[in-house]
């Protein structure tokens, strides 16, 4: 595959700057297609071109395509040795080569900044309620998990961002991108892809050079997966630095770190947004019925949290029936299952054959 044809356009109107770049393929033509980077030129844009992002954005393609990757210009020698790495955390056996103008050791002399990346899920809540003092912007990827035409949901979203960085006194920072929606999902699965997503559209913004992603459930889980303890931080440069937060814990101690602490309630019971199938689609921004809207409703009620949940108030249990798991999910509902237990909790007790079914019936 071939990354080619770098452009930066600068809007007046709504003070934004874009990146982009056209992705070639060798074996699939018909997903040719021009990348792009949209970040609001307030929020300090890098000053040099981000060929970071392409390249990163590019190198998971490579690995499923089983193509080598050729891009015209600079890139950093620590990268490009990181990206050889990234194979087996992906779960490819292949390393394409990384074909460059030249290899060099990037120095941005960025300021010390950190960013942590949001969603407003429960695990990047968690990390910004817990190491508060040691973010200093929030970062939102437009494109990432909604739909860029969904004008409303993405309002709404910025609009409960900016708040929480106003209440915790951050800046908020917010990039989207054609990435996912226009390649990616087109011929490879998001699971893998991820973590790619949020560190390509990271090396736009220069006024940081620490990157924090909240760990999940799936880095206590060996199977290959888009972000992990490892692959996070394979993808940074010599200047740039990508880390995990919280690697080593799992939902349910995160959950019970937050029942105890009510001054965290607020915030959950307003922003809590975990729903991976409104695409934006629906006004709501949890949709419910999903996997995740119910397993996190059960997790915060088993483990005691007495918040109101205003954005988790349609979640209907009798969907438990219909639920169908990826296999790197089934320690996320053991975890659950074994809380139900414990507890002897009556609300969810009479749900654990449905549960222990869709466990055995995980799919790959």
């Amino acid at each position: 595959m071939i990354i080619s044809n770098f452009r930066i356009k600068r809007k007046i109107i709504g003070n934004t700057i874009t990146y982009s770049a056209f992705f070639s393929f060798e074996k699939k033509a018909e997903l040719n297609k021009e990348i792009w980077f949209c970040i609001n030129q307030n929020n300090s844009v890098k000053k040099n071109f981000p060929y970071e992002s392409f390249l990163i954005a590019a190198y998971p393609m490579a690995l499923e395509l089983d193509e080598d990757v050729h891009i015209d210009a600079p890139i950093d020698n620590k990268l490009k040795t990181n990206l050889y790495k990234s194979n087996l955390y992906l779960g490819y056996s292949n390393v394409p080569k990384i074909y460059c103008k030249s290899c060099v050791a990037n120095n941005d002399f960025r300021q010390g900044k950190s960013v942590l990346f949001v969603t407003l899920g429960l695990d990047s809540l968690y990390s910004l309620l817990k190491y508060n003092n040691k973010i200093d912007y929030l970062l939102f990827i437009e494109g990432y998990d909604v739909l860029l035409d969904s004008k409303h949901t993405l309002k709404n979203i910025r609009n409960k961002i900016n708040i929480i960085a106003k209440h915790f006194n951050k800046k908020s920072i917010f990039v989207s991108t054609n990435l996912r929606w226009d390649l990616s999902e087109k011929f490879m699965p998001w699971i893998y892809f991820h973590g790619a997503a949020l560190a390509a559209s990271a090396y736009t913004i220069g006024v940081a050079k620490n990157f924090s992603i909240s760990s999940s459930d799936q880095y206590l889980d060996n199977r290959p997966w888009g972000t992990g303890s490892i692959i996070d931080m394979l993808w940074s440069n010599n200047d740039v630095f990508f880390n995990s937060i919280d690697k080593k814990m799992n939902r349910i101690e995160k959950i019970k770190d937050i029942v105890k602490n009510k001054e965290y309630w607020s915030i959950i019971d307003n922003n809590l947004r975990v729903c991976w199938q409104n695409f934006g689609k629906n006004i709501d921004i949890n949709c419910g019925t999903c996997e995740k809207c119910i397993r996190t409703y059960m997790e915060l009620k088993i483990l005691g949290y007495g918040g109101t949940l205003k954005t988790l108030n349609k979640v209907n249990l009798d969907y438990l029936s219909c639920i169908k798991i990826h296999k790197n999910k089934i320690i996320v509902w053991k975890a659950i299952l074994d809380e139900i237990i414990k507890t002897k909790n009556r609300e969810f007790y009479k749900y654990i054959d449905f549960i222990n079914i869709f466990i055995k019936n995980a799919i790959d």
